[in-house]
Order: C-alpha cells, then sequence, then structure tokens
C-alpha cells in the first residue's frame, strides 16, 4: 500500500481514488475556515468518510484554544473541538458508529 503525504486540504491524490478517508483526530483541531476544505477533499478522494476525534465529557467546551506545551519551554496555541456523536454526525451528512465519553466516531 502507498504512502501519500500531503496537506489535508489539498490532497495529492485523484478524484474517487481510495474508498475510505480516515480522519483520527485531525477534524477537531480544524478551525471554521479549514473544515469545509478538508470535507470537500475528503468526498472528492474517496465514497466514504470516517472521522474518529474527542467526545465531550462532563464539563469540557464544545470548542476553545488550548495552550500546548513543546519541549521545555516553548508554548503554542491549538484550536480544539469536542464531539457528541449524533452533532458531528449532522455536521458531516453522515451517522454515528460509536458515541463514547472521551471519543466519538462517525460516518459520511
Amino acid at each position: 500500500t502507498p504512502v501519500v503525504r500531503g496537506d489535508a486540504l489539498r490532497l495529492p491524490i485523484r478524484d474517487r481514488a481510495v474508498a475510505r478517508v480516515f480522519a483520527a483526530h485531525i477534524y477537531g483541531l480544524l478551525t471554521d475556515e479549514e473544515r469545509r476544505p478538508f470535507l470537500s477533499e475528503a468526498r472528492r478522494i474517496a465514497e466514504e468518510l470516517v472521522v474518529v476525534d474527542a467526545g465531550r465529557p462532563p464539563g469540557v467546551p464544545a470548542e476553545h484554544w488550548q495552550r500546548r506545551t513543546l519541549g521545555g519551554d516553548e508554548t503554542f496555541r491549538v484550536f480544539r473541538r469536542h464531539f457528541d456523536a449524533e452533532a458531528l454526525a449532522s455536521e458531516i451528512n453522515g451517522r454515528p458508529l460509536f458515541s463514547g465519553r472521551f471519543y466519538v466516531m462517525v460516518s459520511a
């Protein structure tokens, strides 16, 4: 199986070249402006999109910016969303496959 490295918003893969795009813990890091191109690319290259991402335990906001530390004192901010499986399925026009406290899985 070939491995392809590319930008998730501009994939170097021809139309309908793969059966499934499996996106694990990336969709919840995408901002509004990034989600549309990502979904468009996934739909362009694959028949199915499966998204696995962070669930939403009680007390965790649906979306927020987090501060992360990268070895030593270097810090940076990342956008983070937490999902309810039904809401994520609705967002990507799919159906829930798994709905857990810490992880959800949706197929579209």
